[in-house]
């Protein structure tokens, strides 16, 4: 059990705007002060504005935290929802899946859990996948572990029982130049007593550095949800993408067909399904893994934009089709540079160039 590092009064009696007053150099001469961040949770997933392929502006919000808490004495880890979740969070995430296509909305680009990882990993943050237990579970044993309080808008941090972490729901910027840190206590919660208690997990859960499913399948089972907003009108790429995926089942030397499942519209019923399908490893589209850019144009190259849709969400949709291509290259080890961020680079490029895809526009700038 690591040593708790040494806590720094919260000033719940000062007004909001009286924060400033909060002697930040104290945390600094007591050392570093440990910040596990729930990373999925915070407002840099909003900073693509309308188009996904603004993906970019990730890592200069992530790199504005990551300084801001280094300068506020915080040590920082990043937790990731990775692989293993409960039966109440798979039932929560369907729903939630099921809303995007029914709705024709999207909050978030395709490939984003890695994308934020690979941003917090560039600024030199440890990042941890959740991979034996579920992510709430994992984070809150590694913090009861080490020490650390946590970040995260998440109520269930407040389920654990005998656990001694502070839990923060948000945090603010300083208005000073270079800019510090603080954060924002979360109440406990009045609906706690709906919550069922568990038991903090002793000793940790293991976790990876990267998204599991970059590295292979615990079990024969592939589920995605909507890639973009346009699954109701366009189909679902990940779909589509099937025979580059059997390549990737055929790389990882899987025995025996793997269970897919994916949420698509139900034009006849009027509601959303999810297709299931067995599907057995191949290695037809095996020289597509190493070409990123042939295998886009191989799978979406005859897909057109649908009529009554604006060029921006037809864009969003071309970003989804590049995330499923590219993830599926880096999960079959076929690009030479491990990294999501420069994939979807490169393609922006060209697509500015061009375009993969035939009769598309030009990517916007941004």
């Amino acid at each position: 059990m690591l040593p708790r590092s040494p806590a720094v009064p919260y000033k719940a009696s000062l007004p909001p705007e009286m924060d400033s007053l909060i002697d930040q150099t104290s945390r600094l001469a007591l050392g570093p002060r440990r910040l596990y961040v729930d990373a999925l949770n915070f407002h840099w997933l909003g900073n693509w504005k309308r188009c996904n392929w603004n993906y970019t502006n990730i890592l200069s919000s992530v790199r504005t935290f990551v300084q801001s808490a280094h300068r506020t004495g915080y040590e920082l880890k990043v937790f990731i929802d990775g692989a293993n979740m409960t039966s109440e969070a798979i039932r929560k995430w369907q729903k939630r899946r099921e809303r995007e296509v029914r709705e024709g909305k999207r909050r978030a680009p395709q490939g984003m859990s890695v994308l934020i990882g690979e941003a917090f990993q560039r600024c030199g943050v440890e990042v941890c996948y959740s991979y034996d237990a579920d992510n709430d579970d994992t984070m809150a044993s590694y913090a009861q572990a080490d020490g650390a309080d946590v970040l995260s808008q998440d109520k269930d941090f407040f389920r654990y029982r005998q656990s001694n972490f502070t839990v923060y729901e948000g945090f603010t910027y300083s208005n000073t130049h270079p800019q510090t840190l603080f954060l924002t206590p979360k109440p406990t919660p009045s609906s706690l007593h709906l919550v069922s208690k568990r038991d903090i997990i002793n000793p940790p859960p293991e976790t990876r550095n990267v998204d599991p499913s970059l590295h292979g399948l615990r079990t024969m089972r592939y589920i995605r949800g909507a890639p973009s907003a346009l699954v109701r009108l366009a189909g679902n790429a990940h779909i589509a993408a099937r025979p580059l995926r059997q390549a990737v089942y055929a790389r990882l030397g899987l025995q025996g067909s793997v269970l897919e499942r994916f949420p698509v519209w139900d034009e006849g019923a009027q509601q959303v399904r999810w297709d299931e399908q067995e599907v057995q490893p191949s290695t037809a589209y095996d020289r597509y893994l190493n070409n990123p850019r042939a295998a886009v144009i191989q799978i979406f190259g005859s897909h057109r934009k649908p009529d009554g849709i604006s060029w921006y969400e037809w864009n969003n949709h071309v970003y989804a089709m590049h995330a499923v291509v590219l993830e599926l290259c880096l999960w079959g080890g076929g690009s030479s540079r491990l990294c999501l961020m420069d994939l979807l680079g490169d393609a922006k490029r060209a697509g500015r160039a061009g375009g993969y895809l035939r009769r598309s526009p030009r990517y916007p700038r941004t």
